[in-house]
């Protein structure tokens, strides 16, 4: 799948599914991308934040292009704390659930979503590292679970780093 800007409307995206052959086999809009994952078995799970609430929201669209979870809509997995959500990661564990990780100002959450839309990991998330964190990634292992790192620096009281980062798994 490919996003794809909409000319008409600068925050609505498109998601396009293109087969081998270079055909279009349908097309969803979404109200923003930014993170988008295969699942391996035909669906797309779609990240991004929601401008006007600042919740992370998760969409996953099954093979024909429609919501697999909830005819209202996306998921919301995490809401905006501590100043700016960014630094994306998702993964599936092969079975349809999905690991989604995030940077919320120095925290460094992660979520469990089930395949069929529950978030195991609570209402948002945990923290897995608190005011130091940063650049989460989230990899699959072999038995459902998810490896996890991050940066982490010493910060000093404006923010900055005055250590070097060190990478924590």
């Amino acid at each position: 799948s490919i996003p794809l800007e909409d000319q008409q409307k600068d925050l609505t995206k498109i998601i396009t599914h293109v087969d081998s052959q270079g055909n279009i086999l349908w097309q969803e809009k979404v109200d923003g991308v930014d993170y988008i994952m295969g699942d391996n078995l035909g669906s797309v799970l779609v990240i991004w934040v929601e401008a006007k609430s600042n919740d992370l929201l998760l969409l996953k669209l099954n093979e024909q292009g429609k919501s697999a979870w909830y005819e209202r809509g996306p998921l919301r997995i995490g809401h905006c704390l501590n100043g700016n959500l960014d630094s994306f990661s998702l993964v599936s564990d092969g079975i349809s659930n999905c690991y989604i990780t995030w940077q919320d100002g120095h925290n460094v959450f992660a979520q469990k979503v089930s395949i069929y839309g529950e978030l195991l990991w609570g209402d948002t998330g945990v923290l897995v590292c608190k005011d130091r964190g940063s650049r989460p990634c989230i990899a699959a292992d072999a038995s459902g679970g998810a490896i996890l790192s991050w940066q982490y620096a010493e910060l000093d009281e404006h923010g900055g780093s005055h250590t070097p980062p060190q990478l924590y798994t």
